[in-house]
């Protein structure tokens, strides 16, 4: 009996060895196939373009809020300036150094000319430098010079002058350059629809589009986005339920209690009120030793014959017309804005007259200050009424005097006026107690300075 030789090969290796002749024809003739180039989704580029328009908007929007917190005109007097910035910024990075903005990466997109470049003008990113320069300057600082002209022709009236005017015209032909604008974009549109080449414009002018970054693109929708945005959504809308049920006045003033006993300025005018309380001469415990300043409100060198509430009316209607801050100085000169409407209405007012505050119906406060009475019932209404609202009885919650800066608690009419001196206050007697205020004339200076 006979045994197989071990010589002998396995079947599934000699059928291997007949494949070999067919499997390199197949071979040979999938090297005459052109290559499939992979499918471009539209809507990955339109993603991609509004995801560059968000970050442009996450950036640009912390920074005009720093700047409106210096002065509320810069958020956006300076708007265009910021986002050419941020744009030039991030077009410098992702463009110029890698072939792709920020939304295009993100969608694993990349840029890629048509055109073969000569390899010593290329970018760091490989695309030709000429090309990305003329697409930054229609991307970046083509948008920026609109937005800057039409905001420098609104500021000055372009759309309302008249129609032989030059402005107009200039104005008239800004408008007619945005309409074509927009229908070549409308156009741009649609054609890229249709064939899913160039996203914009500007790509199709330099032949630049997007592409895969990778051979093999998978559209992978993570869900991770949306349920932050609800996450977000819901929280807001719990805080526009509560927010409004939360007794906002009352915490702002015993935050801003709370901040004034720590603070060293109003430890020193606690001290300097306790000081001057403890010396005068009612209490009787006076020893002529120096004491600190007493307390000073922001109208403390006004004239007493005078009310500082309406000084303090009159200088913030000044400031909302002039759009400015208008400031009462010690010299209380009239500010332009008095002075030009003086002018016009026909008075004989000198530049550096005191503008005149009489008081009408004097009441007296109970820190020995006089104002007019309607002036002072306002004031106190309006204290009584953020009191009500906030429930509590705080002492930040009352009136402050515009002279003393003390808290008032109380009025009471003035009786004992001389009725010779009708433009001044004088010889002022409550519950008893009998007050001079003097003229001061030219001593208020000399305090001021002294202070």
């Amino acid at each position: 009996m006979s045994t197989p030789s071990s010589s002998t090969t396995p079947f599934w290796e000699q059928a291997w060895k007949d494949a070999q002749p067919a499997l390199s024809s197949i071979r040979a003739s999938l090297a005459s196939f052109p290559a499939l180039s992979p499918r471009i989704l539209r809507v990955g580029q339109l993603d991609a373009e509004l995801l560059d328009q968000e970050l442009l908007g996450v950036l640009k929007e912390p920074v005009n809020k720093a700047l409106g917190q210096i002065k509320s005109a810069y958020e956006t007097r300076f708007d265009p300036e910021v986002a050419l910035v941020i744009a030039t910024v991030l077009y410098k990075f992702s463009m110029w150094d890698q072939g792709a903005t920020y939304g295009a990466k993100l969608q694993d997109l990349k840029y890629r000319a048509s055109r073969a470049p000569h390899p010593t003008n290329l970018t760091p990113s490989g695309l030709p430098r000429r090309s990305l320069l003329l697409h930054a300057a229609l991307t970046v600082l083509l948008p920026y010079l609109h937005t800057r002209i039409r905001m420098y022709a609104l500021d000055r009236a372009w759309p309302d002058a008249p129609s032989n005017h030059r402005k107009r015209k200039t104005w008239d032909f800004l408008v007619r350059l945005e309409s074509i604008h927009s229908t070549l974009s409308l156009f741009g549109f649609i054609a890229f629809l249709y064939d899913g080449r160039y996203r914009t414009i500007a790509d199709r002018i330099l032949r630049l589009r997007l592409v895969p970054a990778r051979p093999i693109v998978t559209r992978n929708v993570s869900y991770e986005f949306m349920n932050r945005q609800m996450v977000w959504h819901s929280f807001t809308e719990f805080l526009i339920f509560l927010v409004p049920l939360v007794n906002t006045p009352t915490i702002r003033r015993k935050i801003a209690k709370v901040y004034s006993n720590a603070h060293p300025s109003a430890l020193l005018s606690l001290v300097s009120f306790a000081s001057s309380s403890s010396t005068s001469p009612e209490n009787g415990k006076g020893n002529g030793s120096a004491s600190l300043p007493a307390r000073r409100g922001k109208y403390w060198t006004f004239p007493p014959d005078q009310c500082a509430i309406c000084a303090s009316n009159a200088s913030y209607n000044i400031s909302n017309i002039t759009g400015g801050t208008a400031a009462i100085y010690p010299s209380y000169r009239i500010t332009g804005v008095q002075n030009e409407y003086a002018h016009e209405l026909g008075e004989d007012e000198d530049k550096d007259a005191m503008p005149s505050y009489p008081i009408t119906t004097p009441y007296i406060t109970s820190c020995g200050h006089v104002y007019c009475y309607f002036c002072l019932s306002e004031k106190m209404i309006s204290a009584a009424k953020d009191l009500a609202d906030g429930g509590g009885g705080d002492e930040g919650s009352m009136w402050e005097c515009l002279r003393c800066g003390e808290g008032v608690r109380t009025c009471e009419r003035l009786v004992g006026v001389d009725k010779s001196e009708s433009d001044s206050v004088s010889d002022l007697e409550v519950d008893g107690r009998s007050d001079r205020i003097s003229d001061i004339g030219e001593d208020i200076d000399a305090e001021y300075s002294a202070g």
